[in-house]
């Protein structure tokens, strides 16, 4: 079975969580020390949960665990990617065709269950992490505010300065956090692939064993 080789791209870019947590931290601070507008945005944020908790409508229970189902946690998603990867290497070997036809669908259901399980972390580790992207674009922000009030910068500030100033600013945080992103989007992508390739292989294989029926 293959093994999924990441190493040398861990190497390009070294996971830094010293650096991620001071600029988190900045952010906290940002908030307690900030300005007018920040406190406000903490305070109505802090308001509208407490309002807002009591009034979520709770899942029927046939539907949650319908979900719960899809979202097992217990599969080895790396270990089934593999899994799926050399079956669908293999099914098309003389003689394995109608073996490999009766477990297609099956595998194609399969392959669209890690697509989705991988897009419900990836969308997780998204939300997580907002709070280091908007703690350096708000230092970036105030960077360019700064700027402009001291007579270097005349221009509007828009979002490609911020995301310049980003870039400038932490470095090392942005570099880690976008090629993160950039990785996670292509993984999706592959899975993505893997499911079409699946749906692909069971209408080959049906034609396959139907002509040699």
């Amino acid at each position: 079975m293959r093994k999924l080789k990441d190493k040398a791209a861990d190497a390009a870019v070294p996971p830094s969580p010293e650096s991620e947590a001071a600029v988190s931290e900045k952010l906290s601070d940002a908030i307690a020390k900030g300005d007018k507008e920040s406190r406000v945005s903490a305070a109505r944020a802090a308001v509208f949960e407490s309002a807002n908790a009591p009034k979520e409508t709770p899942m029927a229970v046939p539907m949650r665990r319908i979900i719960e189902a899809e979202f097992d946690t217990d599969t080895d998603l790396v270990a089934e990617k593999e899994r799926l990867e050399d079956l669908l290497d293999s099914s098309n070997k003389p003689g394995h065709q109608a073996n490999a036809l009766e477990q297609a669908e099956t595998n194609a259901r399969k392959a669209f269950r890690l697509l989705i399980r991988f897009r419900e972390m990836h969308a997780a580790w998204e939300m997580d992490n907002a709070v280091i992207f908007s703690a350096m674009r708000i230092e970036a922000e105030k960077a360019l505010q700064r700027e402009k009030e001291q007579g270097y910068r005349s221009k509007q500030i828009t979002d490609k300065d911020v995301e310049t100033m980003v870039s400038t600013m932490f470095p090392d945080e942005y570099r880690v956090q976008e090629i993160r992103r950039l990785r996670a989007k292509q993984t999706e992508k592959s899975l993505d692939h893997l499911v079409e390739m699946w749906g692909s292989k069971c209408r080959s294989l049906n034609t396959l064993v139907g002509k040699g029926r």
